[in-house]
C-alpha cells in the first residue's frame, strides 16, 4: 500500500447531479525504486530511478535518515532516469531516498 497523506474529494456529475448522484476519481502513481546504486571511477555515487515519465519527483539526500534535504528535482522523459552525486566524499555516509 502506497504511504503518504490521502485525501478523498467528491463531485458532482453534471449529467446526474439533479439525481444526487456522485463520483470518486482516485489516482494511483506507482513508487519511485531506486535501483543500481554504484560508486564512479572518479568516486561520485550515481543511482537509477525508475518512476513514471513525465511526473516531477524530488532526489533528497541525508547523512543521519533523519534530516532529509533536496538534492534535485527532476521530470523525466521515459520512466528509467539516473542522477549523480559528485560531492560524496565530504560525508562519511550518505543516504538518498525519492519521493513524488
Amino acid at each position: 500500500m502506497a504511504s503518504g497523506r490521502f485525501m478523498p474529494m467528491t463531485m458532482p456529475r453534471a449529467t446526474s447531479a439533479a439525481l444526487g448522484g456522485w463520483t470518486l476519481n482516485l489516482e494511483w502513481r506507482p513508487p519511485l525504486l531506486l535501483l543500481n546504486p554504484r560508486t564512479t571511477t572518479n568516486g561520485a555515487f550515481q543511482a537509477d530511478v525508475l518512476g513514471q515519465s513525465g511526473v516531477t519527483y524530488v532526489i533528497e539526500r541525508s547523512t543521519n535518515l533523519t534530516s532529509w534535504v533536496p538534492f534535485l528535482t527532476n521530470v523525466p522523459v521515459t520512466n528509467l532516469d539516473s542522477f549523480i552525486d559528485t560531492n560524496t566524499h565530504q560525508f562519511p555516509r550518505r543516504f538518498y531516498r525519492a519521493i513524488q
